[in-house]
């Protein structure tokens, strides 16, 4: 999972950048038709079982994915930022 994020995608004060693992009921490419993706300013990936995506945040709140909440598959997905899973990543290896 963490080889499919390219390296300078980060949660950092330039950009946001999360990995929205799905469910088993929506973990195919079609789930990219679902959600809103502006490709002047995101960019989304789909890797099996995540969503990748990463958005400078000085155009965050113009982002097409921001309305992702407010939608059903909000609700077949859980979302860590980037960091977070690269952390998680490196203590599995560490184990």
């Amino acid at each position: 999972m963490t080889k499919a994020i390219p390296v300078t995608w980060k949660e950092d004060s330039t950009m946001r950048c999360y990995v929205m693992f799905l469910w088993e009921e929506v973990d195919d490419p079609s789930v990219l038709d679902q959600v809103t993706i502006k490709d002047d300013l995101d960019d989304v990936k789909f890797v099996p079982g995540a969503i990748i995506w990463r958005v400078d945040r000085d155009v965050l709140n113009r982002s097409g994915m921001m309305r992702l909440t407010s939608d059903d598959l909000y609700k077949q997905m859980t979302i860590r930022n980037v960091n977070t899973v690269r952390k998680l990543a490196d203590m599995m290896v560490d184990r």
